[in-house]
């Protein structure tokens, strides 16, 4: 009796650990992309020069998942470009709130 309590409550513990462990795959996902499209923005000449066309396909080329390349092209570009001098600062200064809409949009 005592080992089948052990057995059960060694597998809840991995079976949590997996779940959040995939929260901090979304997370890592979204923040690697945002800070690499934001990085290319700012070679390709800032966001005033941002040709949406050439931004997809970039997109396009270097990401897979499906939803994360929606919010890349909707929502992402939506907020690079509202900013006229967006840095790599400005999103780590708003990293929670940024990380925050990017899992919820991919997850």
């Amino acid at each position: 009796m005592m080992n089948n309590l052990k057995i059960t409550i060694f597998v809840l513990c991995i079976v949590s650990a997996l779940g959040l462990r995939a929260e901090n795959k979304f997370e890592t996902l979204c923040w690697d992309a945002m800070a690499d499209m934001t990085s290319h923005i700012m070679i390709y000449g800032g966001s005033e020069k941002i040709n949406d066309t050439e931004i997809y396909r970039w997109v396009d080329d270097n990401y897979v998942y499906k939803p994360l390349k929606i919010f890349l092209k909707k929502k992402w570009l939506t907020t690079l470009k509202s900013k006229k001098h967006f840095t790599p600062n400005d999103l780590s200064i708003m990293h929670d709130k940024y990380l925050r809409s990017c899992v919820a949009a991919i997850s």
